[in-house]
């Protein structure tokens, strides 16, 4: 998939088996394509979260980030997500099984 696959999603409906948490938190991500970027949260579940940003300058559907928790106590693990989905104000991620 390249650029040109950035339609956002438009499709409405819950799908998720999990529930979602709003939070107003912070994370670092990393990706090949850019260096490190800091990204808002909008929410997230046991399984991925939404990420606030412009999804124009991220990598196609399908990548997998790395991302980590941002302003702990102590430093948070590096985890991987995969982009799954473009919407309106940013991004959907689902978190790797590692």
């Amino acid at each position: 998939m390249g650029k040109s696959d950035k339609t956002p999603s438009l499709t409405g409906g819950e799908r998720r088996g999990t529930v979602r948490l709003v939070h107003r938190g912070t994370v670092k991500v990393w990706h090949s394509s850019f260096p490190e970027k800091l990204l808002n949260i909008r929410d997230f579940s046991d399984t991925g979260a939404f990420l606030l940003c412009d999804w124009s300058d991220m990598p196609p559907l399908g990548s997998i980030i790395e991302m980590q928790l941002q302003g702990l106590a102590e430093a948070a693990p590096r985890i991987k997500a995969k982009l799954v989905r473009y919407a309106g104000k940013g991004i959907g991620v689902a978190f790797c099984e590692e």
